[in-house]
């Protein structure tokens, strides 16, 4: 998400987030490390392919998901030795009428060993700086059939930023029982500025 996006929804998300945590039984950002199987819904996609977010008039189609040693110039704060994880995609609005996009999902990536990060908003804004072009951004509701390109931003220890890695996007607000999810596997590629070729990230078993 970009830095106006993140400016004018982080209060919303984080005043929803208490309230419904508090009446519902909503659990928080770590409460599914353990990848919590009940959590999951059967949706599965794959790179490339549209697929309908969790109760979302939204759908998704996922492109690549690439490492980052740096984003920019700047200097967001990380866990000491992490490396970013940037995942781009598009959402497009497949429903009958103008919808807002900002409050849909929560972006999640789930590495091979089940441990789950939530997209960094520092990461986001580091990248919106340094990369203009690399999401739409928007406040106004989009029009039906309109597609815009997006990114999430994920900080991540090296051993878990290589490899196959799950992008998961999570309702993002569930008045009754588990949020709802979409799960695309998706292997990472090492960002190769200049236009090169990127190459798929090792993975020792």
């Amino acid at each position: 998400m970009g830095f106006w996006k993140k400016a004018s929804v982080i209060g919303a998300m984080v005043g929803l987030g208490i309230a419904i945590a508090g009446c519902c039984g909503g659990g928080s950002k770590d409460s599914d490390k353990g990848g919590d199987k009940s959590s999951e819904s059967a949706s599965t996609g794959k790179v490339g392919e549209r697929i309908k977010g969790p109760e979302s008039d939204f759908s998704i189609v996922v492109e690549k998901g690439e490492i980052y040693d740096s984003i920019g110039d700047t200097k967001p704060k990380v866990p000491a030795g992490a490396k970013w994880v940037v995942v781009r995609y598009k959402l497009k609005n497949d429903g009958k009428e103008p919808k807002g996009h900002l409050l849909e999902f929560k972006e999640i990536l789930k590495d091979s060993s089940g441990t789950e990060s939530e997209s960094s908003s520092d990461g986001s804004l580091a990248l919106t700086m340094a990369e203009p072009d690399a999401e739409d951004t928007t406040l106004d509701k989009l029009p039906v059939g309109t597609e815009i390109k997006q990114v999430a931003v994920f900080a991540v220890m090296p051993d878990k930023a290589k490899g196959e890695v799950s992008m998961v996007f999570e309702q993002a607000i569930a008045l009754l029982g588990k949020p709802k999810r979409v799960t695309i596997p998706l292997t990472l590629t090492e960002h190769v500025s200049g236009g090169n070729k990127p190459k798929p990230s090792s993975s020792k078993h």
